[in-house]
């Protein structure tokens, strides 16, 4: 109505007798620019004469509180600085019960029957400890702590980061490194630049993820991972997001690989076998692993996945027709041989094929394991007291096992690096429970050999 008025009389003038409540500036000027755009002339402020404080003055509370006479004055509003002098002024004018509470506080006034009874005063009743309580929306309501109002005003002035990786643990004979990853990054809130900081969150997760052991858990992980990219956030733009990380574990993709190798291995070496198998055996035993390239490729949006570079066989009846076959089971005990270290000479060996009639002769029992003999023990312990010192200095200690089974070959002994290895660790252990029980140290034949050089040493060295 205000508003037609103007449109039709654009030459009036307009009053404007109120004071800014401070918080609300920009909608009281709001208001003011579109007055001034329909046209009218607008006074305002103590310059042009107007009362424009919106509260009474000393004075006129005085006078108002002259004609009311009341019983009990309590100032409510305001600071309290203030209400303390409106006190003041209430006792000024003669009121005999007069106080200014806190919030919470709780006062009780006797009930007048009439006004010639008169009160006898305030009666406090207690502080009530209340709370702020908000409303959002409909149905919610409740504390700031209930709505999480810090947090959601934190979330939208630095941002909220999601991570979620699937992490790749590298198996006992393959041949990566380290932890591998698959990362999905989703941000809100948050400037990108681009998505050039989304690029550097993508190489902060993978370095992060690299730079854990193969052991770690996946709190761990999701922890790591979480610190180095709050930090690049905040390095970047200033911004320190929440970060949340969910980290799982893929083993069915790791399952399947080295299955899959293994029947490629074999099918490869059923496709190479000589075909004289009898001297090809009394040669060392092939090499059949075969290694894949590098497991991991990342793309370019920043996510990494596996890629092995794998021949599936043509059918899957073909696939598990190789495994149950003679052959390749036979194949399959090299294979296991070969990955642990052991290369031993092999006697005759028949290989039967898929189209052999039934009637050829089993393989024979596999033989039992050559134990060492005393000779043999004592002529070990006195090669490695020998190369002690090179031990305790040399980093790659295998080379030097491999010059103590040189050694012990020249001696008619045979036995490979890893046999000498694991046994010395075994006599080293029993040296150190030995030292402790005087009996083992009387009965055990070996302790004066081991104690010659190992007294000296100070300490135990496990190679």
């Amino acid at each position: 109505m205000v508003g037609a008025m103007l449109l039709n009389y654009p030459k009036r003038t307009s009053f404007f007798i109120q004071l800014v409540i401070p918080g609300n500036e920009s909608r009281v000027m709001k208001m003011l620019n579109r007055l001034t755009d329909l046209g009218p002339k607008i006074v305002m402020g103590k310059d042009a004469g107007l009362h424009t404080s919106g509260h009474a003055y000393h004075d006129e509370l005085e006078e108002v509180l002259q004609i009311v006479k009341p019983q009990h004055f309590l100032p409510v509003h305001g600071e309290l600085l203030f209400l303390k002098e409106h006190e003041l002024l209430g006792r000024s004018t003669g009121i005999k019960h007069t106080t200014v509470i806190k919030n919470g506080e709780m006062l009780g006034v006797s009930h007048l029957r009439n006004r010639k009874v008169l009160s006898n005063g305030f009666v406090s009743l207690g502080k009530q400890d209340f709370k702020l309580m908000y409303t959002d929306g409909d149905k919610a309501f409740g504390t700031s702590t209930d709505l999480c109002i810090d947090e959601r005003f934190r979330i939208a002035s630095d941002g909220i980061i999601f991570v979620s990786m699937e992490i790749f643990r590298p198996k006992p004979a393959s041949p990566q490194s380290g932890l591998k990853g698959k990362f999905k990054i989703t941000t809100r809130c948050l400037w990108l630049d681009n998505g050039r900081l989304l690029d550097a969150l993508y190489k902060a997760a993978h370095a992060a993820l690299s730079s854990c052991p193969l052991n770690c858990p996946l709190s761990h992980m999701e922890r790591m991972v979480s610190e180095i990219l709050r930090k690049m956030v905040r390095k970047y733009s200033g911004k320190r997001p929440d970060v949340i990380v969910v980290a799982s574990e893929n083993t069915t993709v790791g399952f399947s690989e080295e299955v899959i190798n293994r029947h490629m291995s074999l099918v490869d070496y059923e496709k190479t076998r000589p075909e004289n198998p009898e001297r090809e055996a009394e040669e060392s035993i092939p090499e059949v692993m075969r290694t894949t390239p590098d497991d991991a490729t990342t793309s370019s949006n920043g996510e990494s996945f596996f890629s092995p570079d794998l021949h599936q066989p043509k059918t899957l009846d073909h696939f598990w027709e190789s495994f149950k076959s003679p052959t390749a089971v036979k194949i399959a005990r090299i294979v296991n041989a070969s990955a642990q270290g052991n290369k031993p000479k092999l006697g005759k060996i028949s290989i039967i094929d898929k189209d052999s009639s039934t009637s050829a002769p089993a393989p024979a029992k596999s033989s039992r394991k050559n134990k060492w003999k005393p000779e043999e023990i004592k002529s070990l312990i006195q090669l490695r007291g020998e190369m002690n010192e090179k031990f305790q200095t040399v980093k790659g200690r295998m080379v030097l096992w491999e010059e103590i089974s040189g050694s012990l070959l020249k001696q008619g002994i045979t036995r490979t690096p890893a046999q000498c290895k694991s046994v010395w660790t075994s006599l080293l252990q029993k040296y150190e429970e030995s030292k402790k029980d005087e009996e083992n140290m009387r009965t055990w034949q070996y302790f004066s050999a081991m104690d010659s050089f190992l007294s000296c040493e100070g300490e135990m060295a496990t190679k």
